[in-house]
């Protein structure tokens, strides 16, 4: 299985937009430190999710797991880790759907789209054309191409390019359900 790359998309819903980090305005004074996404991520999700977060993440992903107590640590490609914390409190499903998306880099996304929809995930209807689909736990993903520019979604002369992305994403409980 090819190595997955994660890619965070800050893309929210309803009304949100993509957001923009400018270091230093007109009237700012440029920061003496620089900011970086790490290789680690927590989500905490609803304990009945589970059996099927560790199978997505196994069987789908080609992830390794290490499961103790109320949480599952997951490596997925070579150096990016999720831990799920399972709690009754968790947000829900259509929650996380409303918040940050990470993107999916592979050789093959046919091959990774069918392995997702074999698994019984429905796709996650956006206007963009890429496969993207809301795991169990409630995670969403948006399938990329290794190589692939997506350049599209970072901006241009600072303005954001994809302010209307998020305007345009409506989507019912009932098209999240997996």
């Amino acid at each position: 299985m090819s190595e997955l790359l994660f890619r965070i998309s800050r893309w929210g819903i309803a009304g949100a937009v993509l957001a923009s980090i400018s270091l230093a305005g007109a009237d700012e004074t440029k920061p003496s430190y620089s900011v970086s996404f790490g290789r680690h991520a927590t989500v905490t999700c609803l304990p009945s999710k589970r059996d099927r977060v560790q199978k997505f993440y196994r069987n789908v992903l080609h992830s390794q797991l290490l499961a103790v107590a109320n949480r599952d640590h997951i490596q997925v490609g070579n150096d990016y880790y999720i831990v799920y914390i399972y709690e009754d409190s968790a947000p829900s499903e259509v929650e996380f759907a409303k918040s940050v998306w990470l993107e999916l880099g592979t050789d093959n996304p046919d091959a990774l789209k069918k392995a997702v929809i074999d698994f019984g995930i429905k796709e996650f209807k956006t206007p963009d054309e890429h496969f993207s689909f809301q795991a169990p736990g409630g995670l969403v993903f948006r399938i990329w191409r290794d190589g692939e520019d997506i350049s599209h979604n970072e901006g241009k002369d600072g303005k954001l390019v994809q302010q209307s992305f998020a305007a345009k994403v409506r989507l019912s409980a009932t098209e999240r359900k997996n």
